[in-house]
């Protein structure tokens, strides 16, 4: 069902009209109080028709801030912070970051069948100490020269 189009007023739609109009708006330099040319009404009216129009499509749009997109949402394994991300068109595996600035925990997030799998970036490696068979889950960014970290079974910490 179409129900219309998203006219968008971006950046780049906004510096195009405010460079345009800038020379109105501010303050005539030397050479441009001696060029009798440089501030044409005519011109300056024909400009600021032409930002009424487009201004007037963007209010006039019956659809606005509308995106389209299939989405995942999963809890984060880490801090259980809520991700969302945006799937690839093409089903192409893409990387998730958690967006709590304390964890940034890594996800593939990728398309199963009709499902979507999110694999944490983690990593088991068993407790290096001899009597020990506990195996820990270490985090992408923890498995690094100098993170320290302690083993829940035996209590020995490891850096």
């Amino acid at each position: 069902t179409v129900l219309g189009e998203d006219v968008v007023l971006t950046l780049d739609n906004l510096k195009k009209q405010y460079g345009a109009l800038g020379s109105y708006l501010h303050t005539p330099t030397l050479s441009q109080i001696d060029d009798p040319g440089a501030h044409s009404p005519v011109k300056l009216r024909k400009r600021i028709e032409a930002c009424v129009k487009f201004l007037d499509e963007v209010l006039g749009s019956p659809v606005w801030n509308f995106t389209i997109g299939q989405f995942s949402e999963e809890k984060c394994l880490r801090c259980e912070t809520m991700i969302r991300r945006r799937l690839h068109k093409d089903g192409k595996p893409i990387v998730a970051i958690c967006p709590n600035r304390k964890c940034h925990a890594e996800y593939l997030v990728q398309m199963d069948g009709n499902k979507v799998a999110w694999t944490a970036y983690r990593q088991e490696l068993p407790c290096p100490t001899d009597d020990c068979t506990a195996t820990m889950i270490l985090w992408k960014d923890e498995v690094k020269e100098g993170h320290k970290w302690t083993c829940e079974s035996c209590g020995k910490a490891y850096h």
